[in-house]
């Protein structure tokens, strides 16, 4: 193998790994982006528990 022949190998396996690793990055993003930017859900409550009332605080002076 002489040193074109290397040459053109290294390139075309550093063109195929670039490849390669933007198609994994740019399908993560793809599906995390939308995950991260829902909006939180509330936390349900439990059935059964009345919801207590917040405890009123004296005015300050």
């Amino acid at each position: 193998m002489n040193r074109r022949t290397q040459r053109e190998a290294g390139d075309v396996m550093s063109w195929a790994l670039g490849v390669t690793a933007g198609l994994v990055l740019g399908v993560t993003l793809l599906i995390a982006t939308p995950q991260l930017m829902k909006a939180p859900r509330p936390k349900p409550r439990r059935p059964g528990r009345p919801q207590r009332p917040c405890p009123k605080r004296p005015p300050s002076q």
